[in-house]
């Protein structure tokens, strides 16, 4: 079973390839079938869409081009808030009992009984698929004391200013990178004493926080501010303090996060989230009573909403040292942001709400962040890949009680940790082999009935039937 699906996922991934060709070749005779008609017309409005140029960029239809990009850079900061006034946030989860996470994906046995292999998002499907769910485990608690403070040395600070890709532009900051790169030895016991610096006053420089904003289009015409993905430019002196503080945060929590999350994760893609999914679900489809109901949730700027003083709560739990906690907060506020848009640039505004896209930190915060909220039962669980979450659940019968409960508790849980749902673009498919059609009541999430649809575009890439 096991090469089964293996082979079924190098040939999906072959195919896939196949796919993008195909389609390039297409494009290319089609472009030539033009050429040869003398068809200047289309073919200039071809070369126009792949350039991203044309009348489909937006464009702020009253103010000119600085008034656009002001635009731009108050609506990436809409979700912001002041910045707590205490150094110490209280805790948000105090009048809850402390419970730990549920267990990993369960061990999958064969019919002798014998343990072969526990698979989930840390290490790759290998021996038999899953028979029985019934073994859980219940993990260790995660550490409560603090751990030791972290200590940078100029070692850690060559070897990731060697790192550094000399061809990228400066930041804000107008620090060369081949710079950098090119006087590693030289510069390293310098830096090392800033980073050190940085850490035991738990402040961040302006100039290392500020973010560059490019505005990147998420369709070939966009046409709204909300067609717009901010990425953010910042300092190289930052992203190298970032990888450092990131190897130490992988090796310090790495196993006490959510293991049913399988984006930012070496050897972990798309793929495998996919086939974790397709293979619970036909594990429940094995039982000729049974349906599967998979809610897919969709977040409004998941990184942009996250809250400084819940992380630093939920990295305090998870055993990372005040210090250390207290700088990630710091990091997160009071950060100077504008926008360039073409050869424009936008007044700067201040963000204390949420993780810069594109910089080092920000996908492991996120992570973090939303690691404390997981499921996984025989019958039901839930996985993510970044913010794409979906909710699997296993319906006996027409019972479907434990599918409710965990999508209301995780919608409370999103609520409670400020992380905001799109109930519209939300979406439920239902799958049904049964000889005598069931009937399923509507999910209702915040008021909304969620839409069944019969496929879904799972991760922006495979299409589920």
């Amino acid at each position: 079973m096991s090469t089964a699906i293996l082979f079924w996922k190098a040939m999906s991934e072959h195919q896939y390839r196949l796919d993008i060709l195909k389609g390039k070749d297409s494009y290319r005779r089609k472009l030539e079938e033009r050429l040869e008609q003398n068809n200047a017309r289309d073919v200039w409005r071809g070369l126009q869409t792949i350039a991203g140029h044309g009348k489909g960029v937006w464009r702020n239809p009253v103010s000119g081009d600085k008034d656009g990009a002001d635009e731009l850079n108050l609506f990436f900061n809409r979700f912001d808030s002041a910045p707590p006034p205490s150094l110490t946030p209280p805790d948000p989860y105090s009048h809850l009992p402390w419970r730990a996470p549920p267990p990993p994906a369960p061990p999958l046995l064969s019919p002798s009984g014998d343990s072969r292999v526990q698979w989930g998002p840390k290490q790759k499907f290998i021996g038999r698929p899953p028979t029985d769910f019934s073994q859980l485990n219940t993990p260790t608690p995660p550490p409560q004391s603090s751990s030791s403070p972290l200590s940078i040395t100029d070692d850690h600070v060559r070897s990731q200013l060697k790192k550094i890709k000399a061809r990228k532009a400066p930041g804000p900051d107008g620090i060369s990178p081949r710079l950098l790169k090119d006087c590693a030895d030289q510069l390293c016991g310098v830096v090392r004493r800033l980073f050190n610096l940085s850490l035991s006053l738990e402040k961040v420089p302006a100039l290392w926080k500020t973010s560059c904003v490019v505005p990147v289009p998420k369709t070939p015409r966009p046409k709204e501010p909300n067609h717009f993905r901010p990425v953010a430019l910042t300092s190289h002196l930052m992203k190298t303090m970032e990888r450092i503080i990131l190897r130490h945060l992988r090796l310090l929590v790495g196993t006490q996060l959510d293991p049913l999350q399988f984006a930012y994760q070496p050897g972990i893609g798309v793929e495998d989230a996919v086939i974790y999914l397709l293979h619970r679900s036909l594990l429940h489809l094995e039982d000729s009573r049974s349906a599967v109901r998979v809610m897919f949730f969709y977040f409004s700027s998941a990184f942009n909403t996250i809250q400084p003083s819940l992380l630093r709560v939920k990295m305090e739990r998870v055993g990372v040292d005040q210090h250390l906690a207290a700088w990630t907060t710091d990091y997160l506020t009071n950060r100077p942001q504008f926008v360039k848009l073409q050869h424009c640039v936008s007044d700067v505004v201040l963000c204390s709400t949420g993780a810069p896209q594109g910089t080092v930190l920000s996908p492991f915060l996120f992570t973090l962040y939303t690691s404390d909220f997981t499921h996984n039962t025989a019958h039901c669980h839930i996985q993510k890949f970044s913010d794409d979450t979906a909710v699997v659940g296993h319906v006996s019968e027409g019972d479907d009680l434990e599918y409710r409960t965990i999508i209301r508790d995780f919608v409370s849980w999103c609520e409670l940790n400020q992380l905001q749902l799109n109930t519209s673009k939300t979406k439920e498919m239902i799958v049904n082999y049964q000889r005598k059609t069931s009937h399923f009541t509507p999910v209702n999430i915040q008021g909304s009935d969620i839409e069944v649809v019969r496929s879904y575009r799972f991760l922006g890439v495979f299409t589920i039937i």
